[in-house]
């Protein structure tokens, strides 16, 4: 019997991140295409107290 795959039962807030082209780039990759999905951390700068995506990951 196979398993319920993660996401099954999980509610997940969706959002816009701002994604800079220096954490594309940190994670190996050239460019993001639309609708692309990755697995990243938000991250909120003290200073400005803008959130944006780093450790991104190809799923």
């Amino acid at each position: 019997m196979d398993a319920d795959p993660p996401h099954q039962g999980v509610k997940v807030a969706r959002r816009n991140t701002f994604v800079h082209i220096s954490a594309v780039e940190k994670a190996g990759l050239r460019d993001l295409a639309d609708g692309q999905k990755i697995s990243y951390e938000v991250v909120v700068d003290q200073r400005r107290g803008k959130a944006s995506a780093e450790n991104l990951k190809v799923d």
